[in-house]
């Protein structure tokens, strides 16, 4: 005769049962924690972001033609890939490549306080844009720099430690450079206005009709973006900065010097608003006619729509 089990023995093998059950690969999303670890996930990927800004746009109260998701052929000089658009809008002859790059670290823009009006605006054809002294009414730092910083040290970070004869040893956590999302992010962008550009170009019989455009290339973030400045009288005799000065701000505008080799096709159409960096331009090439700096703003996801308007009463 086989022996029954009391009820609590019977209650410990229904819990037990249950415990395997959620475990089992197959009942995962029955498990509350299996589900934080798939939002902690899906969350990283920034999707998410993508879709609040999409939204966002949706509500604004002038006309926006939104695209989301299309995708172009490729330049010629970068082999035609295929390549996808998160994500442009069109207000008039303003277009807006919009790139929505999440983080969880805070972006530090140094102050470029020699160019502090050196903004660099991409349009044409064949007609400039006048935004020397409106510009700035929509800008709060003009960088030549920007470094990500985790504000927390209870992440697992790389750690940049630097010391001070007169200082203990001070350890700030910083972001990997081999994952340096926010210059990547803004080198994608330009890229992309780029393919925007060439299908532009080729495709847009109002162009051909001499139209006028003007193109902003955007990267919308939920990081806290601050203004870094400082002082000559705050570099110490061993050239390191040994204070600094941060400031939350809304909008940094980044100009990018690398030559991004557009060439000579794209160029031969295109204007820039800004002063150029001779330095930085090949006068003996005539590929790379007028490729000194390109501006990236750097917007905040509060501040987006309040940005275009600014932008657009340039014109």
């Amino acid at each position: 005769m086989s022996q029954q089990q009391n009820p609590i023995q019977a209650e410990v093998k229904k819990n037990s049962t249950v415990a395997r059950t959620l475990n089992a690969p197959s009942y995962w999303h029955e498990d509350p924690n299996e589900h934080q670890v798939l939002l902690n996930l899906l969350n990283r990927e920034g999707f998410a972001l993508e879709d609040a800004v999409y939204e966002i746009l949706s509500t604004y109260r002038h006309e926006l033609k939104l695209h989301r998701g299309d995708v172009f052929e490729g330049v010629p000089h970068r082999d035609n890939d295929r390549i996808e658009i998160d994500l442009w809008a069109q207000s008039g002859n303003f277009i807006f490549l919009l790139e929505s790059k999440k983080s969880e670290y805070d972006w530090i823009f140094l102050q470029n306080q020699g160019t502090a009006k050196d903004v660099h605006i991409i349009s044409g054809p064949e007609k400039t844009v006048s935004t020397r002294n409106r510009i700035l009414n929509c800008v709060d730092c003009v960088s030549k720099q920007v470094v990500e910083v985790l504000p927390t040290d209870d992440k697992t970070a790389l750690y940049r430690q630097t010391q001070n004869q007169k200082t203990k040893n001070i350890v700030l956590p910083v972001r990997s450079a081999r994952e340096d999302l926010a210059r990547s992010a803004i080198r994608q962008a330009l890229f992309n206005l780029e393919i925007l550009i060439h299908a532009q170009l080729l495709n847009d019989e109002t162009w051909k009709g001499q139209s006028h455009r003007i193109f902003i290339p955007v990267i919308v973030t939920n990081a806290p973006l601050f203004s870094c400045t400082y002082d000559s009288s705050d570099i110490d005799s061993n050239a390191d900065l040994t204070k600094i000065i941060l400031k939350p701000i809304s909008v940094a505008a980044f100009n990018h010097s690398e030559i991004l080799r557009w060439g000579h096709q794209y160029e031969n159409n295109l204007s820039h608003v800004g002063k150029p960096a001779f330095g930085m331009q090949f006068h003996d090439d005539d590929r790379f006619k007028d490729t000194h700096n390109k501006t990236v703003f750097v917007v905040s996801k509060n501040h987006l729509l309040s940005f275009i308007d600014k932008i657009k009463a340039m014109s």
